[in-house]
């Protein structure tokens, strides 16, 4: 009996009738395997990769900006209350808020946050205002876990300048940083 075939990628031939033939051709493809072709590991830009251009699911650690909804973000006696926005376009949770607030003469106050919203979900244990500079880029032990959201979910905080403006204004620039899923 003569038999050829592939098995699993490895060429194999059997030839004879009895069963000493058959357990020879085992270990003749066992060893054929043992000579097979030995592939380099990946490069470690390629770690993430299933493919050459193709990505395997992973996390990131990215920063979201938020858009102001009126003046730029720029508190005025005519922009007293402005929204901050976001839409992420991937999975994203939220874990730090960083908040550069800058009150410019004669204004004097403070930059109330009323809440932080993903979706219809508020991110406070309660309801109430409380001052945005608390979350300054140099603020320590202020990490959050927001809930995910998903793409397209508005994120938004609520926010109101408290205090006497006058002629003055404070500039402010918001932005999350958390994870995403890409």
């Amino acid at each position: 009996m003569t038999m050829m075939g592939d098995m699993m990628g490895y060429d194999y031939e059997v030839e004879g009738d009895d069963e000493d033939d058959i357990e020879g051709a085992r270990r003749r493809v066992v060893r054929a395997r043992k000579r097979g072709l030995a592939l380099p590991p990946k490069p470690g830009w390629r770690k993430g990769q299933v493919a050459p251009g193709v990505q395997a699911p992973g996390v990131g650690l990215v920063p979201l900006p938020l858009r102001p909804d009126a003046n730029g973000g720029t508190y005025t006696a005519a922009f007293g209350t402005i929204n901050w926005e976001a839409r992420p376009q991937k999975p994203f949770r939220g874990e730090r808020l960083l908040a550069t607030v800058s009150v410019i003469a004669p204004a004097a106050g403070q930059v109330q946050c009323d809440g932080m919203f993903v979706g219809t979900d508020l991110q406070q244990a309660e309801l109430g205002s409380f001052d945005l500079s608390f979350f300054s880029p140099t603020a320590f032990d202020v990490r959050m876990v927001f809930i995910q959201a998903e793409p397209g979910v508005l994120i938004r905080l609520q926010t109101h300048f408290q205090g006497v403006i006058g002629a003055g204004s404070a500039v402010v620039s918001l932005m999350l940083l958390g994870r995403y899923v890409h």
